[in-house]
């Protein structure tokens, strides 16, 4: 009678434990990594934000929730920890080939833009401008920030340092560069694609 009242308890207990562990996979989504220069991002501890690990670029991930500072707390190893969610998509990116303009074509590192005269009036020729739409920042891995700068070079003096998801309104874009205005400070300035993702 006891090796059955204890065979009937264990049985509870694993059955209670599948129970809540299937309700706790519910709530994960699936996101993949992908970074503005193709290396991996880092995980963090969920408290100390201490770098805990590395997600390969394109790699998935079980993500908990986004939350409101730009985190997005994930499943790592059995744990809680944190990556910042604006290298998080909702597709799989693909093997990495270098930074991509809207189209999907990839763009050299030549064509973010040129130290001469002619090579700006180049770029500022390329703008389109039609309908506006949104983008959000997706920065750059290395500072955490992108660039506003106020021409469409990457020798140009910086307008303003936006952190990832900071949403823009774009006012005209190239291949290369996208105008675009800060809704919230109202300031005006461009911003190379590959450090973008639309809305």
């Amino acid at each position: 009678m006891k090796k059955a009242l204890s065979l009937v308890l264990a049985l509870a207990l694993a059955m209670g434990t599948m129970m809540a562990l299937s309700e706790a996979s519910v709530d994960l989504e699936t996101w993949f990594v992908k970074t503005g220069d193709g290396k991996g991002l880092n995980v963090r501890d969920i408290n100390s934000g201490e770098k805990i690990g590395v997600l390969p670029y394109g790699s998935a991930v079980s993500v908990e929730y986004f939350s409101r500072d730009g985190w997005a707390v994930i499943l790592w190893g059995g744990m809680d920890a944190k990556v910042k969610s604006g290298f998080l998509v909702a597709g799989d990116p693909g093997k990495y080939q270098g930074p991509v303009d809207s189209q999907g074509n990839v763009l050299s590192d030549s064509a973010l833009g040129s130290e001469t005269v002619e090579g700006m009036n180049k770029q500022y020729s390329m703008m389109r401008y039609g309908n506006t739409y949104k983008v959000m920042v997706v920065p750059d891995t290395r500072t955490g920030t992108a660039r506003l700068r106020w021409g469409p070079s990457k020798n140009t003096n910086l307008v303003a340092q936006l952190p990832a998801n900071y949403e823009l309104n774009v006012l005209a874009s190239s291949s290369n560069w996208l105008l675009v205005q800060d809704p919230n400070t109202g300031k005006i300035g461009y911003i190379a694609t590959k450090y973008t993702t639309a809305q």
